[in-house]
């Protein structure tokens, strides 16, 4: 096995020098190793438990990130953090319960032995790469494996040292990033786990919607186990926008009144607000006191309120997509782009900083305005939030279409033109920054340019009636401000 691991060595090695971007990085590492080795598998360390990140076996990547295991749990996990070392063993030996044990077997397949190696950053133990084989692993392809797991560790933390701040804003005897890197590491690895989950009503509101049985009375059941979200759906049914002069005093009314399609995008609405908003700490691990935005957070929202809101309205003009589906993709298309914010608020502060060199020559490049915006996240950030969202939406069990549309808004991928559902995204969120509606603004963008790159059948005269009454459009929306 030893030219099959020297194989793997210098292809790791040329992969990471060609690289920069670590979630692209991870998958490809694991997708090589699995390849020459069998079953490969990216955990990363959170406090004592080891978290799954990816894994890929027979040429798939799977989502493991619901994987927890206790490091404390094993002999083979403590041997192997305490002496920093790799470890051959047989599969069962992972096993921290049997429901772990199953699948942890179901990854592993048949392999007669695997071998553990550590991700090991400033002689700290960050993460760890899983390797099965059906051959016997010896100790020299050990710690063959041990230095490809080394190198992915290196180019991470070279990675975030490239992007640390000047030296001007730290003492110059201070070495490396203001942060350690064993924290930087695990944060990456631990993005997609870090993601948050679909508040609970809203995620049954979403599935029933779509079960052709579900009635009113249904739905006002599950809805009335959450009195907040129940006002709030109340309050937008008596706006002036939906109410059109009744007046709704009941959840059922409110139901029957809206339809199930208006009421999914309310439902979707009133609980993502809540993602939005942070609670005052007072203390260490404190959480108490009314939630509330950030200034930054209020200005992903109202971008995000004012994106939906235009693309509910391109697509009831044009009929390319489903209105109601529409307002939810606008709703929803930066919600990578919140996940950055909340988690690496100084990375996006540095991001934001760049705006102007984001857009600086790009008015007049329609093409490549989206791709420069994707582009200079990934240096920041090493990833985008078009990844991030569509990650969201995934966790999220959204529908295939609403999950590209987010991945898909800024265009970046040339050789895979974006829905339809997609280019109406894409071309609300381009009249937000027009009007300078979130944190990107371009105010001399030339938006007829936009809609005929998107192919959006939008007349000229639709396109400026929308831009005349788009002061109503926001208005009418303004209610989950």
């Amino acid at each position: 096995m030893t030219k099959t691991l020297d194989r793997i060595f210098t292809y790791t090695r040329d992969l990471l020098a060609r690289d920069a971007n670590i979630d692209r990085l991870a998958k490809q590492l694991l997708s090589l190793c699995a390849e020459h080795v069998g079953h490969t598998a990216l955990f990363y360390l959170a406090e004592d438990n080891l978290a799954g990140w990816r894994s890929c076996s027979g040429g798939q990547l799977e989502d493991i990130s619901s994987w927890r295991i206790p490091v404390q749990s094993s002999p083979v996990y403590r041997k192997l953090f305490d002496e920093k070392r790799p470890v051959v063993c047989a599969p069962p030996e992972l096993a921290a319960t049997p429901a772990e044990q199953s699948k942890l077997s179901d990854l592993t397949g048949g392999a007669a032995s695997i071998c553990l190696a550590p991700l090991v950053i400033a002689d700290s133990p960050a993460g760890m790469l899983l390797f099965g084989s059906m051959d016997a692993f010896s100790d020299d392809d050990a710690a063959a494996l041990k230095s490809v797991a080394d190198l992915l560790a290196y180019r991470i933390v070279a990675l975030y040292q490239a992007q640390a701040a000047p030296p001007a804003r730290r003492p110059e005897s201070a070495p490396g990033p203001t942060r350690s890197d064993e924290e930087k590491m695990r944060r990456v690895l631990g993005k997609l786990e870090s993601l948050p989950a679909m508040p609970n009503i809203a995620g049954k509101v979403l599935e029933m919607i779509e079960e052709t049985d579900t009635s009113a009375d249904d739905l006002q059941r599950i809805i009335s186990n959450d009195p907040a979200l129940t006002a709030r759906i109340l309050k937008v049914a008596n706006s002036s926008y939906y109410c059109c002069g009744m007046d709704v005093s009941t959840l059922t009314e409110a139901v029957v009144m809206l339809g199930f399609n208006t009421l999914r995008s309310l439902v979707v609405a009133a609980s993502v607000r809540s993602l939005y908003m942070q609670r005052p700490s007072h203390g260490p691990g404190s959480k108490t006191g009314t939630a509330r935005f950030t200034l930054r957070q209020r200005t992903l929202w109202e971008h995000s309120v004012a994106c939906a809101a235009i693309s509910r309205n391109i697509a009831k003009t044009t009929d390319i997509a489903k209105p109601e589906t529409a307002f939810i993709a606008g709703l929803l298309h930066d919600i990578g782009r919140l996940v950055i914010c909340r988690q690496m608020s100084d990375e996006y502060e540095r991001w934001l900083n760049q705006n102007a060199a984001i857009l600086d020559g790009h008015a007049d490049r329609p093409a490549s305005l989206g791709g420069a915006i994707l582009e200079s996240e990934r240096e920041v950030f090493s990833f985008d939030h078009c990844h991030v969202g569509a990650a969201v939406a995934g966790k999220w069990r959204l529908s295939r279409d609403l999950v590209e549309a987010i991945s898909n808004h800024h265009n970046g991928e040339e050789d895979s033109p974006p829905s339809q559902l997609a280019a109406v995204v894409d071309l609300a969120n381009i009249i937000c920054m027009k009007h300078q509606i979130g944190p990107l603004a371009l105010p001399e963008i030339d938006l007829k340019r936009h809609r005929d790159r998107l192919d959006i059948p939008l007349s000229d005269s639709d396109l400026q009636a929308m831009l005349d009454n788009l002061t109503r459009i926001l208005a009418a929306e303004s209610i989950f401000l």
